[in-house]
């Protein structure tokens, strides 16, 4: 066993309640991530929410178990390493759009949050916060701020653990704003500082690293956290002014079967292969298909590990031989490199069929306007070349409003709102029964099980026929999209398209 690891800057996201404890016992994909991080990694610093606890079946009397002394202490008498550094944010609003506000008695506020963090043991506290897609109207995005705001009150005059206080934006301008406005709360000095709402518009750079100088501008002295963004951006957030930065993606990445390699100066994803003996992929002990995923996770994570330190031994030199390497980082390269700016760019508009002769109802997804979501592209697209778009209206379902055509997509209550559904809603259902009664013959396309036995109770119905996970990504698959076309070509009386001619608009 070598010297325990220690990632910062960067901090892991790591479920640790996922059942009774000790942490070692279960969780599925993270039992075996936990057993290989503080065990034979003996993990130094790790980040968690403080109501992660609500994704797993639980009940209040093993929480309050957990809770009687604190994780760190926990994960040493598991056989682990001693834990040093346990960054803990409130992660409450995660829940708060799934429309739950309490469980076993925990209720999502800035007070219990706090409770919890300190209950856990943290080493540092990020305040209960109101993150904000870019899409939503102004004034939903100020009711957010004031409520942020509010977080920041349960943490002033707090020393231990460090506080970190919650900022939001989606470029140099809104974050500057909202750092001034904390700036004339807390004033200046070594405050810790964290950017949330970034992960919406990290494909754009420029807005992402703008986001650092901004904070970076206004608390100079500042330790400057990024919710979220990490893979081969964490060099460049750096070098724009971050201090450090936590993730998930490592684990994402592997449940899409996705391995991360550091090749040289080349970052690639390849499908899962098993890769070298020093990878931490070996440190997972167990079989099935939860074991590999924590493997795959693992390596995710060794790489992230070995970009930054590469980085710490060359610097800038690095920075410029990364971004000659990969194409992607001279994107950020550019970004880091250019003027702070401030840009709001147009919503795109919809572009529905005049007179559809059928509806097709997708799921709703978090990006906004909808029809800028991966979802409604691939569909369109699909629709696109099979002939059939002319006569097709694309609309999805919603958690708060039914049944949203795409003439709706813009409209501000449509932006608006934030919402998950987690089970289906027997007001949910009368709406979207309501709805397709004035509509045009109505065929829904969803994989998200919530959603699906909404539109079937309502009497639609629903394809693909069979889903695996319920997950919305299902209705990605090239299978599923083949299955949706051909029910439609039934439904309209449409002919196949003759090879080589698919029709374009």
């Amino acid at each position: 066993m070598g010297a325990p690891v220690d990632l910062r800057p960067l901090y892991p996201l790591v479920n640790v309640i996922t059942g009774s404890p000790p942490p070692s016992r279960n969780g599925g994909i993270w039992k075996y991530v936990k057993r290989a991080l503080f065990r034979e990694l003996r993990l130094r610093n790790f980040m968690l929410h403080a109501f992660h606890f609500f994704d797993f079946s639980l009940s209040r009397r093993r929480v309050e178990l957990w809770l009687s002394k604190d994780l760190k202490k926990w994960i040493l008498e598991d056989g682990g390493g001693r834990v040093e550094d346990l960054f803990v944010d409130s992660g409450g609003y995660k829940f708060l759009s799934s429309g739950i506000a309490e469980k076993w008695g925990f209720r999502i506020d800035p007070d219990t949050a706090l409770e919890l963090q300190l209950k856990m043991g943290a080493d540092r506290v990020a305040s209960l916060d109101y993150p904000y897609p870019p899409w939503l109207p102004e004034g939903e995005k100020e009711r957010r701020r004031r409520l942020t705001e509010l977080g920041w009150d349960r943490l002033l005059g707090l020393e231990r653990p460090k506080p970190y206080f919650v900022i939001h934006g989606h470029e140099y301008g809104e974050v500057r704003k909202f750092a001034l406005r904390l700036r004339e709360k807390v004033g200046g000095g070594e405050l810790g500082i964290a950017i949330g709402s970034l992960i919406p518009v990290r494909k754009e750079p420029w807005r992402v690293l703008d986001a650092v100088k901004a904070a970076r501008e206004v608390f100079p002295d500042a330790e400057i956290h990024v919710f979220g963004i990490t893979g081969s951006m964490m060099p460049f957030l750096i070098a724009a002014g971050a201090s450090s930065f936590d993730s998930k993606s490592y684990m994402d990445a592997a449940i899409r079967w996705r391995m991360i390699h550091l090749e040289g100066m080349r970052w690639r994803y390849s499908e899962a292969s098993e890769p070298q003996e020093d990878s931490w992929y070996h440190l997972v002990q167990g079989d099935g298909r939860s074991a590999e995923y924590a493997r795959i996770a693992l390596h995710n994570l060794q790489q992230y590990s070995l970009l930054l330190e590469l980085f710490e031994e060359r610097g800038d030199s690095f920075i410029e031989a990364f971004a000659e390497a990969n194409p992607r980082a001279k994107a950020y390269l550019r970004a880091l490199r250019s003027h702070p700016r401030s840009r709001a760019a147009p919503l795109p508009s919809p572009d529905p069929p005049r007179r559809p002769e059928a509806i097709l109802v997708i799921q709703c997804s978090a990006q906004r306007p909808y029809h800028t979501s991966r979802l409604y592209r691939k569909v369109r697209k699909a629709l696109v070349d099979a002939g059939l778009r002319d006569r097709i209206e694309i609309a999805v379902v919603s958690a708060l409003h039914g049944i949203v055509r795409e003439s709706e997509f813009l409209r501000e209550d449509i932006l608006g709102y934030d919402l998950r559904l987690v089970e289906p809603r027997k007001d949910l259902v009368s709406k979207v029964r309501s709805q397709i009664s004035a509509l045009p013959d109505v065929l829904g396309y969803v994989t998200g099980r919530p959603y699906r036995e909404v539109l079937r109770e309502a009497g639609v119905e629903v394809l693909p026929r069979r889903v695996r996970y319920g997950r919305s990504g299902e209705a990605l698959e090239e299978g599923n999209l083949r299955e949706l076309l051909e029910a439609l070509r039934t439904r309209i009386g449409r002919p196949r398209p003759p090879s080589g001619g698919a029709r374009s608009r």
